[in-house]
């Protein structure tokens, strides 16, 4: 199984869009920043999280997206905005993930 991030800037002025998509074998999160030239480096930093990390304090500018329902993900449990990092939970340990940058 797989999860997939894909990083984009393009709508200045809006707040953090989040978007998903699940398939039988992969759930798909899209983060759309307000920021422009805004890159996370992804890790898994447990067997049921992955971290973005970014510059100090770098998405304090970001203003929270709205919520979207998560339960028909079948790998990502949680989704947790920080001032420098999106925490990602999974519901199981099974998984690999892929980055893929804007552009």
């Amino acid at each position: 199984m797989a999860t997939v991030f894909w990083f984009a800037c393009p709508h200045p002025g809006h707040a953090l869009e989040l978007y998903i998509d699940t398939k039988s074998d992969m759930d798909s999160i899209r983060l759309v920043f307000d920021q422009k030239n805004l890159s996370g480096k992804v890790a898994r930093t447990g067997r049921q999280q992955l971290i973005i990390s970014f510059p100090p304090n770098s998405l304090r500018g970001e203003k929270v997206p709205t919520p979207v329902p998560l339960s028909s993900l079948r790998i990502v449990k949680s989704v947790q905005l920080g001032s420098s990092s999106i925490v990602i939970g999974t519901r199981t340990s099974a998984f690999g993930f892929i980055r893929m940058p804007a552009g």
